[in-house]
């Protein structure tokens, strides 16, 4: 192969082994590479370079097959694509077991893409922050979306005093904030609420910010918790008002006072 026969010694040998390693396990899974020099190239480069794709493909080799095959590897996505495909790949999801598993699954699936098409050279150091940042959004905006409605179904939709519904504020900061997320990174989060008040129509009522401090925490685990499928995102909420020592969630009034009172420019 080209890229293989250009490599150090040791890089080839390990290339070699990685790729019979995966040509097992594919025909262990009764998959089948395509008859496709480019792809067949890339992926041994794509192999050498990370031990991240290399390992996923050779878990489930259908993970591969089906990137190839629906030509997510060859292509942009476009605006909201990540968000689209996600709310179709969950729609079955019946409770925060199923969540967490799938949204792991849909992770890893990405992941590969991006890093294929970064190792690849088929995408540009924007266009892999981008995604990266794109996925990260999608994942959190579904996750709150489920776990939301789940909970009104518990404690009832949290209302403000005027009886308008209420609902969570996800502040993305840092990397994520900035749509510079890489493949290390953690999604820096800040909570927020409209306004104090109490739930209505649920089989328990409690007040907004218990609603939404169980919310914050339910979301914390689903995206950030470290299970035998990995993880989602780690999160990181260092940076929401008064830091470690601050609360989970705040409601937009007490973070408009806290700004007000010891924000700085910086």
């Amino acid at each position: 192969m080209k890229f293989t026969a250009t490599m150090p010694l040791m890089l080839k040998e390990d290339t070699a082994r990685k790729y019979e390693a995966f040509l097992a396990a594919a025909k262990d899974a009764d998959v089948f590479l395509p008859d496709d020099f480019e792809f067949i190239n890339a992926l041994q480069r794509v192999f050498t370079c990370s031990d991240f794709v290399f390992k996923s493909c050779t878990r489930d080799p259908k993970f591969l097959k089906d990137l190839y095959e629906s030509g997510d590897l060859q292509r942009t996505f476009g605006t909201g694509e990540f968000r689209e495909k996600l709310i179709s790949y969950l729609t079955d999801v019946k409770d925060d077991v199923q969540l967490s598993k799938q949204l792991r699954r849909f992770r890893r699936y990405h992941m590969v893409r991006i890093a294929w098409r970064d190792l690849a050279g088929l995408a540009n150091l924007s266009e892999t922050m981008d995604d990266l940042s794109a996925l990260a959004d999608a994942c959190i905006d579904q996750a709150v979306l489920f776990l939301y409605q789940w909970q009104c179904l518990k404690y009832g939709i949290p209302t403000s005093h005027d009886g308008s519904h209420q609902r969570l504020v996800v502040f993305g900061m840092g990397k994520l904030g900035g749509q510079e997320l890489n493949f290390s990174s953690d999604v820096d989060l800040i909570f927020a609420y409209p306004e104090t008040g109490i739930t209505q129509g649920g089989l328990e009522s409690i007040n907004n910010e218990e609603f939404f401090v169980r919310l914050c925490r339910q979301l914390m685990k689903i995206i950030g918790a470290n299970t035998p499928d990995g993880v989602v995102f780690r999160v990181d909420m260092d940076l929401r008002p008064y830091g470690e020592s601050g609360p989970v969630v705040m409601s937009f009034g007490a973070i408009e006072e806290y700004y007000q009172e010891q924000g700085r420019e910086w």
